[in-house]
């Protein structure tokens, strides 16, 4: 920004805003200068060029970047602990499958034990029963022939 007489149509004085200006406001009194730039800043300087004060950017704009910094900030964190469980739950499946072997196998041999013992009650139930079977077809063989001793007897 340049600040130029106007009775001989030299430049005065020379003002920095730091980007090309777009717009500029003098105050009645020509103590103050603000002016505006594409970099989305406003400044206000004084007569001599001391800059007063600087505004940045749309405010909202500013909130939504940072609501948005946030959000991603946050969901960088999500995604390092998902990392870190999977790399976690990736160590443990190696001893969880062994794990599930070794008692799949376990499993087996004891199905294979209740049924061998099924087996095994099954058949001295049987027997059970056949002998009671043959201790009650002796004990009727029994009873006969007493009974027939004591007939012959008397007769």
């Amino acid at each position: 920004m340049r600040r130029w007489n106007l009775d001989n149509a030299q430049a005065i004085q020379q003002i920095n805003h730091g980007g090309p200006v777009t717009s500029v406001a003098v105050d009645r009194l020509g103590e103050r200068i603000a002016s505006a730039s594409d970099n989305h800043t406003a400044r206000l300087f004084r007569e001599d060029g001391q800059q007063i004060a600087e505004m940045r950017g749309d405010i909202r704009r500013r909130v939504a970047q940072t609501r948005a910094q946030q959000q991603l900030d946050a969901a960088n964190a999500r995604l390092a602990l998902v990392k870190q469980l999977l790399q976690q739950a990736e160590q443990d499946l190696p001893v969880k499958t062994t794990a599930e072997q070794t008692l799949t196998a376990s499993l087996t041999a004891a199905n294979t034990d209740v049924t061998a013992k099924q087996a095994a009650l099954d058949k001295a139930k049987a027997d059970k029963t056949a002998a009671e079977a043959a201790a009650i077809t002796a004990s009727t063989n029994s009873k006969n022939a007493q009974a027939a001793k004591e007939t012959a007897e008397l007769a």
